[in-house]
């Protein structure tokens, strides 16, 4: 229930640099996409958290290294309701969509799916009288993985298919909940944060 917002900074691995890029906003949960041509994120704004796409434009190469950091352009919105806060949106593996988590007011959690680039909505589940969470891909693209809270006692890994019987399939159970999974590119595995008596794992 706690979250902090602020600026888009880069971690340069080889150099070991951090750079700010210089936007108006306060910003948080970016994912770049496949082509690394998008970032997507979301920005607080008027007492709601909007989900943007923000163009990177990659430096040309000199001797095959690039000689600076990429340059942000002017951000896009592709998701604005009032009393509505956008969290976590992460691509699909072929950047033709967004999956991110969608808080109204008064209401359950649920994920959502926009089409790229035209940002209509296209796809949305929930668990009723639950809360759904950090939501991510299965990388054939078929079904999203996210976080379920059900009666209020720790969140466990469901599975959404998007075509197909939309029934929803409880993957995890296990003490300390699971959050924030991640699908090993080959489907084979699946990474998650749990928290225990002795700390987050």
């Amino acid at each position: 229930n706690v979250g902090r917002y602020g600026v888009l900074r880069l971690f340069d691995r080889r150099s070991r640099r951090v750079r700010t890029f210089e936007l108006d906003g306060r910003y948080a949960d970016a994912d770049v996409s496949p082509s690394r041509e998008v970032l997507a994120t979301v920005r607080e704004h008027d007492g709601r958290r909007d989900l943007v796409a923000i163009p990177m434009m990659l430096p040309e190469r000199s001797h095959g290294t690039r000689t600076s950091a990429p340059r942000l352009g002017s951000p896009r919105t592709l998701a604005s309701e009032a009393g509505t806060a956008f969290s976590t949106p992460r691509w699909s593996m072929d950047g033709t969509r967004l999956v991110v988590e969608r808080h109204r007011a008064g209401q359950w959690s649920d994920v959502v799916v926009f089409a790229w680039p035209s940002g209509d909505e296209v796809f949305s589940a929930s668990v009723p009288g639950t809360r759904v969470v950090t939501p991510t891909w299965r990388p054939d693209g078929r079904a999203v993985v996210a976080a379920v809270e059900r009666d209020a006692v720790g969140f466990d890994l469901w599975e959404f298919p998007l075509s197909g019987p939309p029934e929803a399939r409880r993957l995890t159970s296990v003490d300390g909940g699971a959050l924030w999974p991640d699908v090993s590119p080959d489907g084979n595995q699946l990474a998650f944060v749990s928290h225990t008596a002795t700390g987050t794992e």
